[in-house]
This record gives C-alpha cells, sequence and structure tokens, in this order.
C-alpha cells in the first residue's frame, strides 16, 4: 500500500449518494409524520363529531 500525498488526499470522493442510515432516518421522519397527520386527524373528527370514542 502507497502513501498518498496531501493533494492526492483531496481529490478522493467515494460513497454513495444515500446510505443506508440516510434512507432509514428519512423513512422513519416519513412514519413519524404520517402518525402525526393520522393523530391531528382523528383530533379533529372527534372535536367535530363530539365524540370521544
Amino acid at each position: 500500500m502507497q502513501k498518498l500525498k496531501k493533494e492526492e488526499m483531496f481529490t478522493i470522493k467515494g460513497g454513495a449518494g444515500f446510505s443506508s442510515a440516510m434512507l432509514n432516518a428519512m423513512m422513519r421522519t416519513v412514519s413519524v409524520m404520517f402518525s402525526i397527520g393520522q393523530a391531528v386527524g382523528s383530533a379533529i373528527r372527534r372535536a367535530v363529531n363530539g365524540s370521544y370514542c
């Protein structure tokens, strides 16, 4: 294995655009947003209908 010069180290590009951790975080965020939307929708429907069951 050869050592790289400092100039060569700055030109290294790598990695994927989306990692699995990033994809997992995005899916979890979408899931949380969906759950919040469900809760708000249910609260509005209960308030309009006047039922709490």
